[in-house]
């Protein structure tokens, strides 16, 4: 079932494709974050807290928000030459998280941080002769989280759908 999270609750789409929090889920978020503003990434991720069984987990990547014009460093020519091209397709990027307070935002979203790996680590680990000739992005992240097992309900958002518990 196809969504657009720009303008569709999280919790409506999981409630309309007769989503049940009965069992464990796994979410596959990957290539999302970065096209939607950050108040939709944060309804987003607190409607599968609070939709998903405790234990189910997410896997998402990100944009690290300094790459968007951080004070501390420019972002990287990779990621640079990155946003120009999906821009000009279109689909510019948006938002990011910061790393450093990754865990604790997702922890008040009522996720729990499991592990957080840059772009370049991933490209060792799945890579690690060159064999693609693949260049990491400093700026891109793959983080997983789990879905903790409190009873907390999200308050993102203007009237909040909440799921069957």
């Amino acid at each position: 079932m196809a969504a657009d999270l720009a303008v569709e609750r999280l919790e409506e789409v999981l409630l309309n494709a007769g989503f049940g929090r009965e069992i464990p889920a796994f979410f596959s978020w990957l290539g999302v974050t970065m096209y939607l503003t950050q108040a939709a990434n944060l309804a987003a991720l607190s409607a599968i807290a609070d939709c998903a069984s405790p234990g189910s987990e997410l896997i998402f990547n990100y944009i690290d928000q300094a790459a968007f014009g951080g004070p501390k460093q420019a972002p990287s020519p990779d990621f640079v030459e990155v946003q120009r091209v999906v821009a000009a397709m279109g689909e510019p990027f948006l938002s990011g998280f910061h790393p450093a307070t990754l865990a604790a935002d997702l922890r008040v979203l009522g996720l729990e941080l499991e592990e957080d790996v840059g772009e370049a680590a991933l490209v060792q680990v799945y890579d690690p002769l060159n064999l693609n000739s693949l260049r990491p992005v400093a700026e891109l992240h793959t983080a997983r989280a789990r879905v903790l097992g409190s009873n907390r309900r999200s308050s993102i958002g203007p009237n909040p759908v909440r799921c069957s518990r």
